[in-house]
């Protein structure tokens, strides 16, 4: 932590959940039909998978009670007022405080990398720059140390976040990983895999695991009002949002930004999609069979439902939440390789309408949408 050097010597920190399929598969390598028993079987792994990951959250846990009153975070009492008071300091969430925590030593006060130690896992160097002079073992010095550290790697990458709140803490915890340096030179976030898949990972677990009323911290604003509906009825989680490394697929592709919902393992035309709020329909991208829509309500988000077979509703229309769009398939014309039938749904900040000439998933604006699907109550299995 803290230093300039790549985010590659950081291998300490876990990378995103990887669904095994992922939003593009990974069949290509060799005939498809050779593939079709083993992919099965990742397909029941990859669920599993997710299905383990999801139970051990405490998203919506109850808040919980200590000699300081109600925390917001679920978090070890005794650390809950280290926490709130170096947020405080930070200005950034509690909760991203508490992820950052879990990630690097989960709450371990005597965790050691030999390069990096203590609760926050300092350097030695940066210990130096912002322990005040504090025992790096020691919680009550090092959660507060990590508060004034975030500060003022906020306060460094503050110009280039600009006026957006989320890009903000996507860049101060790029920075916090990969070193201020580093978020200079890229110009944001720098592409490390490991980087990326850190901020992803602190942002899901700040609502999912430490969150005590189950709200995003990713996107700093209103989502709206009423609730949504699963966009793919009956259909399962199959990949998350963020860095992966599936072979056979281009680098570009291996940053997932959306998460990917399938009915079965099929080929072709399988399950229904519906809209799962009211939508205006704005364009199609048809390369990658992607359906493009803007929420009809504030903030009104950009969404994309991606490998469709067919179209039921034309850009223009406005249509209420359940209306159908087509079914799910296996269009995927920008990989050049043959996938496995699901859909890949995104979620990207207000901006212009995306038309299909315009539609480019890689311009910085999309957000995970498993915390907003799940605060809308629109996650499969809710």
């Amino acid at each position: 932590m803290g230093s300039e050097e790549s985010a590659g010597n950081k291998s300490k920190i876990a990378g995103a959940t990887l669904g095994a399929l992922g939003c593009l598969g990974i069949i290509g390598l060799v005939a498809a039909l050779f593939f079709v028993p083993f992919l099965v079987v990742l397909i029941a792994s990859a669920i599993a998978g997710d299905e383990a990951n999801n139970a051990s959250a405490t998203c919506g846990a109850p808040a919980v009670e200590s000699k300081e009153g109600s925390s917001t975070v679920n978090v070890p009492e005794e650390y809950q007022k280290l926490i709130k008071d170096a947020s405080k300091e930070a200005g950034v969430p509690e909760q991203i405080i508490a992820a950052q925590i879990q990630a690097e030593s989960n709450f371990n006060p005597d965790a050691s990398s030999g390069v990096a130690h203590g609760i926050a896992q300092f350097t030695d160097e940066t210990w130096a720059m912002y322990g005040n002079g504090g025992d790096v073992n020691n919680p009550a010095d090092a959660i507060p140390a990590l508060g004034r550290y975030m500060k003022k790697l906020k306060e460094i990458v503050q110009p280039q976040a600009k006026d957006d709140p989320d890009q903000l803490i996507r860049l101060t915890l790029a920075a916090y990983n990969a070193g201020p340096g580093n978020v200079e030179k890229y110009g944001g976030v720098p592409p490390f895999s490991e980087t990326r898949d850190y901020i992803e990972k602190i942002m899901g677990a700040s609502q999912m695991k430490f969150s005590a009323d189950c709200k995003a911290v990713a996107w700093d604003g209103d989502l709206g009002p009423g609730e949504w509906t699963n966009p793919l009825p009956k259909g399962q989680f199959t990949s998350g949002f963020g860095g992966r490394n599936v072979p056979g697929l281009p680098s570009w592709a291996q940053q997932h930004v959306g998460v990917d919902l399938a009915t079965g393992s099929g080929y072709g035309p399988q399950g229904t999609v519906i809209a799962p709020t009211d939508l205006k329909i704005t364009g199609l991208y048809e390369k990658d069979g992607c359906l493009l829509g803007t929420t009809t309500a504030k903030p009104h988000f950009r969404l994309a439902f991606c490998h469709m077979d067919d179209y039921q509703v034309k850009a223009g229309q406005k249509i209420k939440k359940g209306t159908v769009l087509g079914r799910e398939s296996n269009h995927a014309g920008s990989v050049g390789a043959q996938v496995i039938s699901h859909l890949h749904f995104e979620i990207h900040k207000p901006g212009e309408d995306y038309t299909g000439s315009n539609f480019n998933p890689y311009d910085g604006s999309a957000i995970n949408p498993e915390p907003i699907l799940k605060e809308k109550g629109a996650w499969p299995g809710q």
